[in-house]
C-alpha cells in the first residue's frame, strides 16, 4: 500500500528535477549574449541617462531577465538592477564616469545565468593643471637650488613635467628648462639676482592632459630680494623728500601764485548798467529845491 502511495510522488519528483534538469541543459547549451550598443547621453547638466538594445538569444521557457547597471565615476560607484532597456542617473560628471551593463537570467528567485559586461565611457573634458605650490629656492655658493610640491591632483608625482623659467634680474637673460622631477639645481653669476617661476603639464605616462598649467608667482633667492628692497625703499624715499621740498618751496617764495597769476573776472554790463541807474543825481534834487524857495517868495 505503502509503495502504491510514494509511487506518484516519486512520479512527480522526477517531473520536476527532469524540468530544473531541462532548463539547465538549455542554459548550458545557449551564450547569454551581453547588450548591445550601450550609448551614454547627458540630457541636462548632472544627469546621465543610459540605453542599450536587448540581446538577441534563444528565450527558454519561464524565466525573468532583468539589467544589472554598475556607474563608476571617480567620487562613488553605484550598482542596481532593472527590467528596462534605459535608465538615468543624478551625479557629478565633470570627471568623467564608466558604465557597465549586463543581462541576467532569473529562475524564479534563483539567479541561472548571466552574459558579460557591455562597457562605455564618458570621457570628462580636457581640465586644466594645477601650478605646483610651495617652491622654495636657495642659494648655496655659486648653485642655485629650487624645490617644489606637484600640483594638487588625484595623480601621483612620477605623471607630471615641469618647466622651471629662471630669470637673471642683473643682465635680462633668462634660462627655460623641462624635468620630470621636482627640484633643480643650476650653477649661477652669486652676485646677480635671480627669480624662479615654475609650472606643470600632464605626462603621456599617465595619459593626463597635454596643456601647460599657468605660471606659479615668482619666488627669490634670499639676498637679492632683501637688495631689492632697499632699494625699492631708497626709490620711494627720494620720491617723498623731493615732494617735499618743492612744497616748501612754493611756500616761502609764493610761486605758485607766479606760475599760476589770479585771472581777472569777465566785466558784466548789465551790472554796471544797474549800478548807474541806482546812484543819485545830486543836480536833479538840487533844482527841485531851487523852484520849491520861489514858489515861497512869490
Amino acid at each position: 500500500m505503502e509503495a502504491k502511495v510514494m509511487a506518484p510522488a516519486l512520479a512527480q519528483m522526477g517531473i520536476i528535477f527532469l524540468t530544473f534538469g531541462g532548463i539547465s541543459k538549455a542554459f548550458n547549451n545557449v551564450q547569454v549574449l551581453k547588450p548591445r550598443d550601450l550609448s551614454i547621453k547627458v540630457p541636462r547638466l548632472g544627469e546621465v541617462l543610459l540605453s542599450w538594445k536587448p540581446s538577441v538569444n534563444p528565450e527558454p521557457e519561464s524565466y525573468l531577465i532583468k539589467y544589472n547597471v554598475l556607474i563608476k565615476t571617480p567620487m562613488k560607484e553605484e550598482q542596481y538592477t532593472t527590467r528596462n532597456n534605459t535608465t538615468n542617473r543624478t551625479m557629478a560628471l565633470h570627471k568623467g564616469l564608466c558604465a557597465q551593463v549586463c543581462v541576467i537570467y532569473y529562475w524564479g528567485e534563483k539567479e541561472a545565468e548571466r552574459s558579460r559586461w557591455a562597457r562605455a565611457e564618458l570621457h570628462a573634458s580636457p581640465e586644466r593643471i594645477n601650478p605646483p605650490v610651495n617652491i622654495t629656492v636657495l642659494r648655496k655658493q655659486e648653485s642655485l637650488c629650487a624645490e617644489w610640491l606637484k600640483p594638487v591632483a588625484v595623480w601621483p608625482s612620477p605623471c607630471f613635467t615641469y618647466e622651471i623659467n629662471v630669470s637673471d634680474w642683473v643682465t635680462g637673460s633668462r634660462k627655460l628648462l623641462t624635468v620630470e622631477t621636482n627640484s633643480i639645481c643650476m650653477r649661477i653669476d652669486s652676485q646677480n639676482r635671480f627669480s624662479v617661476q615654475v609650472r606643470a603639464g600632464g605626462n603621456h605616462r599617465c595619459g593626463n592632459s597635454k596643456q601647460w598649467s599657468a605660471w606659479s608667482k615668482p619666488v627669490f633667492s634670499g639676498r637679492p630680494q632683501m637688495a631689492s628692497m632697499l632699494l625699492l625703499s631708497l626709490v620711494y624715499g627720494t620720491l617723498f623728500g623731493i615732494l617735499v621740498l618743492g612744497g616748501v618751496l612754493c611756500r616761502r617764495f609764493q610761486l605758485h601764485r607766479r606760475l599760476f597769476p589770479q585771472v581777472p573776472a569777465p566785466r558784466n554790463p548789465f551790472k554796471d548798467l544797474l549800478s548807474d541807474i541806482e546812484e543819485p543825481i545830486e543836480g536833479a534834487l538840487e533844482v527841485i529845491s531851487d523852484i520849491e524857495d520861489l514858489e515861497s517868495d512869490a
